[in-house]
């Protein structure tokens, strides 16, 4: 048996006529940048989010550097980020001349850990980057919590989470359904939508929510040349547009994606329950979860990837290195050690869990898992 970690050939399949009408009516309008498309997925996104704004835009990691520019932030202000997230996030910091600084993460959930980022906060802290991982959602009422009284923006990195819930403990899953979605409750959140993800498009692109109408009107204009008005360029800006045929691919997969996501959280539950090996550890994850990965922990994961391998079930890793290990930001962290992240890198593993999967093929996943020794 074949158990892929992804298929979308299969994913796509039911709605493929759909998406193919999509594709033609944007063709036979010649509209393909700045149009109709592009402006139902940001009014159907926001719907969906509960937010007042989306800005669509060319990808995540364009998302979280124009999220970060429209805050103009005094130049070497202190931005907060968790140590264990995609290196684009550490680059969009950089790149906007600000300070970065890590914090570690809770090495059960792969989430920040909010009682060391206390301890980080100095006069220079301006921003905070969220970074929810998995499907896993950062408690944005606790985050608010420890800035109350500061002047200290909120970015969310919302895009392991799209379709997540910010679930308390006390809540039942059907109330937190009917709740928040993740990033919500941040001055900023930012999505990739990058094929592969919970919600993703047939290509590149990325999109930004907000309550805030300033953040809303510029980021407009920052993403296309500092403008709004075609030839009247107000301010600076860049190309980091959304284009319309891959919005409008993005509106209809929207329609599905709590589907995917309860079939993805059945698997979930699925594995929770009967995986049971000893030299493996489960994830602990938020109640509100949309599972975009499955990870198991373990001090084996080389031998028992191969092992998956050799029994044609695919695996992944998010991420195999530390934000502070990477080569190419190295310097800035070279006193700074990240154990729960550094650990987190070595020892993750991400099973298969796509709304495609069948029974049988989980249940053989699930098998294979306990056989290892």
């Amino acid at each position: 048996m074949i158990v892929p970690y992804q298929n979308l050939r299969l994913l796509h399949k039911p709605i493929l006529e759909k998406l193919k009408n999509s594709f033609s009516k944007n063709l036979n309008e010649s509209s393909f940048i700045l149009g109709k498309s592009l402006s139902k997925f940001e009014n159907d996104f926001s719907t969906y989010c509960g937010t007042k704004y989306s800005i669509g835009v060319s990808n995540g990691s364009d998302a979280i550097f124009l999220a970060l520019k429209v805050l103009n932030l005094r130049k070497g202000s202190e931005v907060i980020l968790s140590s264990m997230t995609y290196i684009s996030a550490a680059y969009s910091v950089v790149f906007n001349d600000y300070k970065l600084v890590l914090c570690d993460i809770d090495y059960n959930t792969g989430l920040i850990d909010l009682s060391l980022l206390k301890k980080k906060i100095s006069k220079k802290t301006k921003c905070i980057i969220s970074t929810d991982l998995n499907g896993n959602v950062v408690n944005s009422v606790e985050l608010k919590k420890i800035i109350k009284g500061k002047k200290i923006f909120l970015i969310n990195d919302s895009s392991h989470s799209h379709g997540s819930f910010e679930c308390t403990e006390n809540k039942s899953i059907q109330s937190c359904r009917k709740g928040k979605k993740s990033g919500s409750g941040s001055d900023i959140s930012c999505y990739s939508l990058y094929p592969g993800k919970n919600l993703g498009a047939l290509g590149d692109a990325g999109i930004i929510t907000t309550n805030n109408v300033n953040f809303y009107e510029r980021l407009l204009k920052l993403r296309n040349f500092g403008s709004v008005k075609k030839y009247y360029h107000e301010s600076l800006g860049y190309n980091f547009k959304l284009d319309n045929i891959q919005a409008s691919f993005l509106s209809v997969k929207l329609k599905n994606l709590d589907t995917w996501n309860k079939k993805k959280a059945a698997n979930a539950k699925y594995y929770k329950i009967n995986i049971v090996n000893p030299k493996i550890r489960l994830l602990t994850n938020s109640k509100g979860s949309s599972f975009y990965g499955f990870v198991i922990l373990t001090e084996y994961r080389n031998k028992l990837k191969k092992f998956l391998d050799k029994k044609k079930i695919q695996t992944n890793i998010y991420y195999p290195f530390s934000i502070n290990s990477h080569k190419s930001l190295k310097n800035f962290f070279r006193n700074e050690n990240f154990p729960n992240a550094e650990k987190f890198a070595r020892e993750s593993m991400v099973l298969p869990i796509c709304s495609t999967l069948t029974k049988k093929q989980i249940e053989y996943v699930v098998k294979s898992v306990n056989s290892f020794k």
